[in-house]
């Protein structure tokens, strides 16, 4: 089962806040908005403008307490490129990057789907490790070097 650490027991929003990234009434207006969207918050507030996706990565790392990679500037090659078709890591806003052993190394940009984790872990049989990742990175990552594969 993959290993997710949520050091931080604090919603997103709690922790944007705390940083000083945005201001009460702008977490708000974004929890409005994403009532009626279904978008994540964090690409509410990116959509809003009030923050870049970078701002929402690094408070993701810091709520789950995983170290943060630009996954677009990772080369990325192996056998293991064919082991989740691009399209499901595209939807899924993840991006393998690398096996080392029975690891497989995934940057993941947004919500953590712990079913699909486990799902990757069986399919493969290799133990997950995270990074956090923004959702452009992902996408530039996948079109880089997995649609051209």
């Amino acid at each position: 089962m993959a290993y997710i650490p949520r050091l931080v027991k604090k919603k997103l929003g709690e922790i944007l806040i705390e940083a000083g990234l945005v201001r009460e009434p702008q977490i708000n207006e974004a929890l409005k908005q994403q009532k009626g969207s279904g978008e994540p918050l964090g690409e509410v507030l990116v959509r809003l403008g009030a923050l870049k996706e970078e701002d929402i990565a690094y408070a993701l790392a810091r709520q789950y307490g995983l170290p943060y990679i630009d996954a677009s500037r990772y080369q990325i090659q192996g056998e293991f490129m064919t082991m989740i078709p691009s399209a499901l890591m595209d939807q899924h806003r993840l991006v393998v990057l690398d096996r080392i052993g029975d690891f497989l190394i995934i940057a993941i940009a947004g919500v953590i789907d712990t079913d699909l984790l486990d799902q990757i872990e069986k399919k493969t049989r290799c133990q997950v490790f995270l990074y956090v990742s923004t959702y452009s990175q992902v996408r530039e990552a996948i079109k880089k070097h997995y649609q051209r594969a």
